[in-house]
């Protein structure tokens, strides 16, 4: 099998498009192209970055033996999360868990690659306008998870921006919400959730059923029988980065 027999092979496994390739690896889609078509040179730079995206080994493309289905990381499947319609893609419940359930990429055995939906911000305010938004992977080592949020699984997280200021003091604006999908509802924890369309950042209080701001200055949310409500998972943290910009 061939080099570029090898990169196409690979990537239809992950059930990827050549666009999606390019997406991932950093790698342009015209050169994904001339590399499964053509024999090309490619530099050691590109193969990895196309290893690292596929979760593959460098040694797999130069291996003549090697079974595209045996790869020692194959198994491990990271796949755009659940499509809608284009490229475009868009924070629900059952997009995070089937994203999740195939998005743990091990290049490293402690290592995950968590969704980072940087478009898509949660407000913490008069909520943000939902809309299907790319995403970028931020590495975590499964051990800082666990230190920094409890998470004792790194099933079905996800990173998202907050804006506004509603649930001050316990969440800065301009800080990173880590919420988990795991399907629970526990009175008083707080959550990421779908109102109408929009997405909040707000405490659970069942009876009578509210979302709650932790800043006083704002009237808790009564959301109706007739009303759009979903929860898309419970937040286990965050956190901010502070940096300048010259």
């Amino acid at each position: 099998m061939t080099l570029s027999e090898k990169i196409k092979a690979f990537r239809k496994a992950k059930g990827w498009t050549q666009r999606d390739l390019a997406k991932f690896s950093g790698v342009s889609v015209e050169s994904i192209k001339r590399y499964e078509t053509k024999s090309v040179n490619i530099t050691e730079a590109s193969i990895k970055k196309i290893a690292n995206a596929l979760g593959a080994k460098i040694q797999d493309f130069y291996n003549d033996n090697m079974s595209v289905n045996m790869s020692a990381n194959m198994s491990v499947n990271m796949s755009p999360i659940c499509r809608q319609s284009g490229d475009n893609l868009s924070v629900n419940r059952k997009n995070l868990k089937k994203s999740q359930n195939e998005i743990h990429i091990n290049i490293k055995d402690d290592t995950v690659y968590v969704p980072f939906f940087k478009d898509g911000a949660v407000s913490a305010g008069f909520g943000s306008q939902d809309f299907g938004n790319d995403c970028d992977f931020l590495p975590f080592k499964k051990q800082d998870l666990r230190l920094m949020f409890g998470a004792h699984s790194t099933a079905h997280i996800g990173v998202i921006p907050c804006i506004g200021n509603s649930m001050q003091p316990t969440i800065e604006e301009g800080e990173l919400i880590v919420f988990q999908c795991d399907g629970s509802q526990n009175e008083g924890a707080i959550y990421v959730i779908r109102f109408e369309g929009e997405l909040f950042v707000k405490r659970l209080k069942k009876r009578p059923l509210q979302l709650v701001s932790d800043n006083k200055d704002y009237e808790p949310i009564e959301p109706q029988a007739d009303q759009e409500l979903e929860i898309i998972g419970r937040v286990i943290g965050s956190y901010s980065i502070n940096s300048k910009r010259f």
